[in-house]
């Protein structure tokens, strides 16, 4: 499959170079109680644990949780869910919603969590914000590798910039992942959603 890589808008990441700047508490509140985003959201949550043939019981953590929306899905599947997030207005309200999470950055997994500990890791929206630097995704596939176990899955969407940038992100994985995969549904459309799948 081809992707399209025709953006409408400027994506918040093009702007911004850390997600902190742009998630002020004004725009955290609406996010949160948007009812488009927490639709799409659970979507794409539902598309990726469909994509990996995810089943509970097991242990999963949400890389970008946000407030807590993909993590409800989770739940609701029956897997044991924990959340980080940089945004520390994010993480509150997912705390508020009752989920387990952490304030810290997806560079950094091995700081917040304990090696060898989850089955699964999901990450929705959140990639982009570092995809355009090799050195920030190889920092996140050394503590994707560290925090998950042996056989463990993982599923990511994100929005890259360019067909170079999705092969650079994806060449990075393959020296740590025994499979790595494209998957990219409704292509050329603008519901295009592109998902990284790994299996370690």
């Amino acid at each position: 499959m081809v992707a399209s890589w025709t953006r409408k808008n400027i994506r918040p990441e093009e702007e911004y170079s850390d997600p902190r700047e742009f998630y002020t508490k004004e725009e955290v509140l609406h996010y949160a109680r948007s009812k488009s985003v927490r639709k799409i959201q659970q979507k794409m949550a539902m598309e990726l644990v469909d994509l990996l043939d995810a089943s509970p019981p097991g242990t999963v953590l949400d890389v970008g949780c946000g407030p807590g929306f993909s993590m409800e899905v989770f739940e609701e599947l029956g897997f044991d869910v924990y959340g980080i997030d940089l945004v520390p207005e994010m993480a509150e309200i997912a705390e508020e919603r009752g989920f387990d999470v952490v304030v810290g950055d997806m560079r950094q997994l091995w700081d917040y969590f304990d090696f060898d500990f989850f089955d699964y890791v999901f990450s929705i929206s959140a990639m982009q914000w570092i995809s355009k630097n090799p050195q920030d995704v190889e920092r996140f596939a050394r503590g994707l590798v560290y925090v998950l176990k042996q056989g463990g899955k993982v599923g990511i969407q994100f929005y890259p910039y360019s067909e170079k940038e999705l092969e650079s992100v994806e060449h990075i994985f393959k020296k740590y992942f025994r499979k790595v995969s494209v998957e990219i549904l409704q292509p050329n459309t603008r519901k295009e959603r592109i998902y990284l799948l790994l299996e370690f």
